[in-house]
């Protein structure tokens, strides 16, 4: 880490989101950080900022620590149109005007049960798969309530495990 942050720890991290921000001109990444040897327990959530995707990166301690695999939604403000920033982790979601935060946790959210939550925003519509990807829940508010918008059938190898999935909006409006 080029800021020095945990530069004398062994740690572990997975599945840290990148967003970028065009008022800025820079890459923010949310990256949790493990116990060492540990894939399960984390110890802290990092904010890194870089002008390339790739890093380098200088990194910050976000001052929550919610869990595993954090994913990174950006949406505009229904009132204001301005862009919002939201991390959601287990069935905690919280947000900030700024990618920088601080980003506070959003009161009253009835979320489906969900593990690795994979959010996306689209047109007007707030979208949402999980650990297994078995349902897509959708919702007109980030608050929910959440309707099951479509169930998946997924073939499967026995003893194969879907984890840490993502979805996402092509350049042509599809998702």
């Amino acid at each position: 880490m080029k800021s020095g942050i945990y530069a004398t720890t062994n740690f572990n991290t997975w599945s840290g989101p990148i967003v970028y921000d065009d008022a800025t001109g820079y890459h923010h990444s949310y990256v949790p950080v493990y116990s060492n040897g540990s894939l399960l327990k984390t110890t802290d959530l990092l904010h890194g900022m870089s002008h390339s995707a790739t890093g380098p990166y200088l990194w910050k301690s976000m001052g929550f620590n919610d869990g595993l695999n954090p994913a990174m939604l950006t949406f505009p403000d229904r009132k204001t149109g301005k862009i919002q920033y939201s991390i959601w982790i287990a069935n905690t979601v919280r947000i900030s005007p700024n990618p920088d935060g601080p980003f506070r946790p959003i009161m009253n959210v009835s979320l489906p049960n969900v593990n690795n939550a994979a959010p996306v925003y689209h047109k007007g519509m707030f979208y949402m798969t999980s650990q297994r990807t078995s349902t897509i829940w959708v919702s007109p508010s980030i608050q929910g309530p959440w309707d099951v918008f479509s169930e998946i059938n997924v073939d499967v190898p026995s003893g194969t495990v879907l984890e840490d999935p993502r979805m996402w909006i092509d350049t042509r409006g599809n998702w």
